[in-house]
């Protein structure tokens, strides 16, 4: 076995920096927030995500920087464990958690949670969450303030609940600071921009197995979200899904997905008012197939996507074809998928915080070919996924030369992307895993010359380390390491001086966390990033924070220990 895993994690990864090091002569980037490459789900139409839980995992990665976000390139899940893969027992239950940590450059942490778990009849939870920070550039700092509440009632047919959140977040127009030609004096007032969001959702679903394996949800989501500049959207997306489940040992599940998707938006300076509500309704509905001995086994996940998008009817197909031999160390997969992406105000500042608030929405509509191998040998899960993407309306960010190139337009093309996927997830010895994620991209554009600000190449690699010094207790006296290394290419700008498309430079980062529990309730953390002080750019004058670092304590305990693990 360990020959075995010797020989093969050395050879594919190797493949991955070789694909990687091809790319580095002509692009480079600086990223806000390091890019984290994922492999996401593509055989769902996405509308506002439900709100999600509030965390309590005390190995949270802090970063220092606003969030940047990869633009969705989605692709399904890789599938790299097996279904006898052997996992640790499930972490025990922390109801009340905090952590309180001070970064430098100047930047305080707190975060508060409190989880029940005291009773099968109700589930409730509420958390606070606060991060600020400042970097050496005029007007360069951020602020993150964000709450949350849900519960959920648990009757013996059916579970409702609800849950509520808001935001508030702050970042500046800094990137004047990189134009050595511009003198005009500004002001803290002048560059600054506010993002408030209030979102709600109300669910309710079988929260047990009904007869006849049959499963069933319903969810109704609400989204505020306005800014400094007049801009504000409404967004309400209801949805529904059902399931059920077919056969004996090899069970077939049939899903059917209906939702809606309704959205406003409004600014104070456009007057073009007949694209300011978006209509997207879709039905997905889908249906897997099994069979096969356990040595070669084959499935089938055949689909379709269909619905009106702003006044036009759309179908895409959902279709993916696996064949599994030797007993699942080698699967061969291949697919032809199609979506249409939601685009909303909310979306876009989220990936780009530094856009106009004037702009024209649209969704866009995303079809994809692709093929790969994906497995697990001897506890090695790999996925290597090779695609071709024909996208319309896909979101493009060019400095805008109306705000004094400081902040970025939203443009629109039809774009087709190459892809190249790859991932390797396993534990070298034990309490030591390596996760590795490559991901390519190659743009064909359209109307515009590049895909200005969208990234080619992306790099993760990340070691993780657990020591237990307690044998007879797991959950105290746990030293955790974690060593991250970011390889990622440039991408393509317009340079308003020389008038010409540029490429940023790259990205080459180390990140280094540490955690310690005294106790099973009380530990402490520090985590240092960007060790090697890069200052490039991810946006266009937008350079990133260099070094920086956090130092803090964490905080838990299990406020009903009669309820034991979850």
């Amino acid at each position: 076995m360990h020959h075995l895993k010797n020989i093969i994690f050395p050879a594919l990864f190797l493949c991955f920096l070789t694909n990687a090091s091809a790319q580095l002569a002509d692009s480079g980037s600086e990223f806000l927030k390091p890019f984290k490459a994922k492999l996401a789900k593509s055989h769902k139409v996405e509308a506002t995500p439900i709100l999600p839980n509030i965390d309590n995992n005390d190995n949270n990665d802090i970063n220092y920087i606003v969030p940047t976000r990869l633009v969705e390139v989605d692709y399904p899940d890789p599938k790299i464990r097996l279904k006898t893969y052997e996992k640790e027992p499930p972490p025990k239950h922390y109801g009340l958690y905090s952590k309180l940590g001070i970064g430098y450059p100047i930047s305080p942490y707190v975060e508060l949670s409190y989880h029940s778990n005291a009773s099968d009849k109700i589930k409730y939870g509420l958390g606070f969450r606060h991060h600020s920070g400042r970097g050496n550039l005029d007007f360069q700092r951020f602020h993150n303030n964000e709450a949350n509440l849900f519960a959920t009632y648990y009757t013996n047919s059916v579970a409702i609940g609800g849950a509520l959140g808001f935001n508030l977040d702050g970042v500046h127009f800094y990137g004047f600071n990189q134009n050595a030609t511009d003198t005009t004096a500004r002001n803290k007032e002048d560059v600054y921009q506010r993002f408030m969001n209030i979102r709600a959702n109300i669910h309710a679903f079988n929260g047990k197995m009904t007869r006849g394996d049959f499963n069933y949800r319903g969810d109704l989501n609400f989204d505020i979200f306005n800014d400094r500049y007049q801009a504000s959207e409404f967004t309400f997306a209801p949805k529904f899904g059902i399931e059920k489940f077919f056969g004996n040992q090899n069970k077939m599940p049939l899903k059917v997905d209906l939702g809606f998707h309704i959205n406003n938006f409004s600014d104070s300076v456009s007057t073009d008012t007949s694209n300011s509500t978006r209509f997207l309704s879709y039905l997905h509905p889908t249906f897997g197939l099994k069979f096969g001995g356990t040595n070669a086994a084959f499935k089938a996940h055949l689909g379709t996507n269909l619905g009106l998008s702003e006044g036009q009817f759309f179908i895409f197909p959902d279709l993916e074809l696996e064949a599994s031999v030797l007993k699942g160390q080698l699967n061969i997969y291949g697919g032809w998928t199609g979506r249409i992406r939601t685009n909303t105000f909310h979306s876009l500042t989220d990936y780009n915080p530094f856009i106009v608030s004037t702009m024209n929405m649209r969704h866009t509509k995303w079809q994809e070919f692709y093929g790969g191998v994906r497995g697990n040998i001897q506890g090695i899960g790999y996925n290597i996924k090779v695609g071709y993407a024909l996208t319309k309306d896909l979101p493009l960010f060019l400095n805008d030369s109306l705000s004094g190139y400081d902040r970025f337009t939203v443009l629109y093309d039809t774009v087709n992307i190459f892809n190249i996927k790859g991932s390797l997830d396993f534990n070298i010895i034990k309490d030591l895993h390596l996760l590795t994620t490559v991901g390519f991209n190659a743009y064909n554009t359209t109307a515009y010359s590049k895909a200005y600000h969208l990234p080619g190449l992306e790099t993760n690699v990340a070691l993780i380390y657990k020591l237990h010094f307690d044998r007879k207790n797991r959950n105290k006296n746990i030293l955790r390491l974690k060593a991250e290394f970011f390889l990622n290419s440039g991408v393509p700008y317009f340079n308003e001086v020389t008038r010409q498309d540029e490429v940023l430079a790259g990205l080459f980062d180390f990140n280094f966390g540490a955690s310690y529990y005294f106790t099973e309730n009380i530990g402490v953390f520090v985590d240092v990033n960007n060790i090697i002080n890069n200052k490039n750019q991810r946006w266009h004058r937008y350079q990133q924070i260099g070094f920086n670092a956090m130092v803090g304590a964490m905080i838990k305990f299990d406020t009903n220990p009669k309820k034991g693990r979850r």
